[in-house]
């Protein structure tokens, strides 16, 4: 019934958004989510690789904004993508956490001021974002519910997690695969 279209069924709590060929909508929610926040942003991702989302990240903490990211410690793919971009984050705000995860996290979970959550099948790298066929939900509003299991599902798996204080070393064929998206 979605077709990504903004319409008086996606104001409600819960709705849908989609990239589909006609509509491309996740990646204007995501930003348009993260320049919104006021308290605080966590973010559980296997990969975080598009720079736009990166520099808003820093940008947020820079304003105050409480950054918290999870990544898996050892991706499949975009592992070295993942570890520039955590390179990038850290020398860009020493305000902004890092955790990364022991095992392999395959959920893509934003928590923005512990109010609006968006979970889905889209990632943070530029094809996911603005090309892929991607579904996600948003839930806002009255569902504190699901909301709250959701945080409930991130502060287990940060206490699980291994903090990351300085950026990871990158050699110059780290450098190369993190160019390749690897």
């Amino acid at each position: 019934y979605f077709t990504g279209r903004r319409s008086e069924a996606n104001t409600a709590p819960v709705r849908l958004v989609m990239n589909t060929p006609e509509h491309k909508e996740v990646r204007r929610t995501v930003e348009e989510l993260l320049t919104s926040a006021h308290e605080s942003i966590v973010i559980e991702h296997a990969y975080l690789a598009d720079p736009a989302v990166i520099d808003i990240l820093i940008r947020r903490s820079l304003d105050g904004i409480r950054v918290t990211i999870i990544l898996t410690e050892h991706a499949h793919w975009y592992h070295h993508a993942n570890m520039q971009a955590v390179g990038r984050l850290l020398v860009g705000s020493n305000a902004i956490q890092v955790f990364l995860f022991p095992g392999i996290i395959h959920g893509k979970i934003m928590l923005v001021d512990h109010r609006r959550a968006f979970v889905g099948s889209a990632n943070l790298f530029p094809e996911s974002l603005d090309t892929m066929g991607e579904v996600n939900v948003l839930i806002e509003g009255g569902n504190r519910r699901a909301v709250w299991r959701l945080k409930e599902v991130l502060r287990q798996d940060i206490l699980r997690c291994r903090p990351l204080t300085s950026p990871p070393p990158m050699t110059w064929v780290s450098r190369w695969l993190a160019w390749l998206r690897l």
